[in-house]
């Protein structure tokens, strides 16, 4: 889906089947040499480079960077399959994917597609091992003799690592290449495209002309934590996998059975952080970036679990919906957004953004009733990342409060 939406995009250029063999940073440029599908190499000159190219990409080590951090304890192999059975099994068609504890071996099981395509992670599986049946430990977990077609294996241990750095001179990690954190949860993608989006933004000002290059300082700043969290978040759950919850006679048609099962059932709310965490999805914040503005007020301690909507400096902006149908944030501008909560339309910000060539649509929504309670103040000036720079009934320097946001003076006062 990606692929077939970038090569519709006038401003891109796809290259499939090619990769980046080496990385060189510089002072005033990056350059990379690119290996095509004939083998032939091409040396690419850019003002700047991205590094989206995973853990064993090249970039990382161009800017001198490293991840830190540790492994998971329990070796996993996932298996990628084909089944008819499953697939005409009405339990099988209940959830998105199931999670199996055996006697022997445990993991995750689900659907890959709707034409009979599945996966199965097995936990505490060596899949280097000779003697490792895929299509055998499939059957185990589905506790059925089904038919099974491998298709791929793929041994791997969760990884708990973040590097020490997100930049150099003119390169930038995104990613993979700057965290890994282990499946549990399913956070690696919304952290990737999180990186994207916030490093997005702020080039695009930079090229375009409105925002010094000091604004990218601020991508590590904010991102990084983030990451470090969401890696915790999830490297939590490495001990509280399917193997440690297994028993020999928790399938036993026993009291003894139905007393490890009732336990069990107990026990299995650690596992609410995985599956719920919204308050890890969408409550991420950046309150001390140096291109937010503090409002001077508390701000909301991080959930895990639970998401609570809060306006404060650094954090997404509340969803709402507005009397017209639309979402808040269909309403925003493609740059920065003026959100005014009360009658009167203040002049300052729009005088002072005209004057910078800051990109602002002034978004009038006093009308609406309920939003000054929910955002908590008259006005808030709003990221083109949909999250909250500034937040106030008013400013007294608006040139020095928009020098702030988009890097051109990160220290100072407002």
């Amino acid at each position: 889906m990606l692929r077939d939406a970038v090569r519709e995009l006038p401003t891109v250029t796809l290259a499939e089947g090619w990769r980046a063999v080496e990385v060189v940073d510089g002072a005033e440029a990056a350059r990379a040499v690119l290996e095509a599908p004939d083998g032939a190499r091409h040396l690419v000159t850019a003002d700047w480079l991205l590094g989206c190219d995973g853990s064993s990409g090249v970039t990382r080590r161009a800017i001198g960077a490293r991840y830190q951090g540790s492994s998971g304890t329990l070796p996993n192999l996932s298996i990628t399959f084909r089944s008819r059975d499953l697939d005409t099994r009405e339990l099988c068609a209940l959830g998105v994917h199931y999670w199996v504890i055996g006697a022997r071996h445990g993991g995750l099981m689900g659907r890959l597609d709707l034409q009979g395509t599945w996966w199965a992670i097995v936990q505490g599986v060596d899949g280097t091992a000779a003697d490792v049946d895929p299509a055998a430990l499939v059957r185990e977990l589905a506790g059925a003799d089904v038919d099974v077609d491998v298709l791929a294996t793929d041994p791997w241990s969760a990884r708990m690592l973040l590097v020490d750095r997100y930049r150099g001179q003119r390169v930038f990690l995104v990613g993979d290449a700057a965290h890994l954190n282990p499946p549990w949860g399913g956070h690696g993608f919304n952290t990737r495209v999180g990186d994207a989006v916030n490093l997005g933004w702020k080039l695009g000002a930079v090229l375009a002309g409105w925002a010094p290059e000091s604004l990218l300082d601020s991508y590590e700043a904010e991102r990084r934590p983030v990451a470090e969290r969401t890696i915790g978040a999830a490297g939590a759950q490495e001990a509280f996998l399917a193997p440690a919850f297994a028993s020999g006679d928790l399938d036993a048609d026993t009291p003894d059975g139905a007393a490890l099962r009732a336990a069990l059932a107990e026990g299995l709310q650690v596992k609410e952080p995985e599956f719920h965490s919204l308050g890890l999805v969408l409550g991420y914040d950046y309150p001390e970036s140096p291109v937010v503005v503090p409002d001077g007020r508390p701000v909301p301690g991080p959930e895990l679990v639970a998401y609570t909507p809060s306006a404060h400096p650094g954090a997404r902006l509340p969803h709402t919906w507005l009397p017209d149908g639309r979402s808040v944030y269909d309403a925003l501008g493609p740059e920065f957004t003026l959100l005014v909560l009360t009658p009167d339309v203040p002049d300052g910000l729009p005088d002072a953004a005209a004057r910078l060539g800051v990109p602002l649509r002034v978004l009038d929504l006093g009308a609406v009733p309920g939003l000054r309670a929910l955002y908590g103040a008259d006005l808030l000036l709003v990221r083109p990342d949909q999250h909250v720079a500034w937040r106030g009934d008013g400013a007294e320097d608006t040139v020095a409060l928009l020098a702030r946001v988009v890097g051109a003076a990160a220290a100072a006062p407002v």
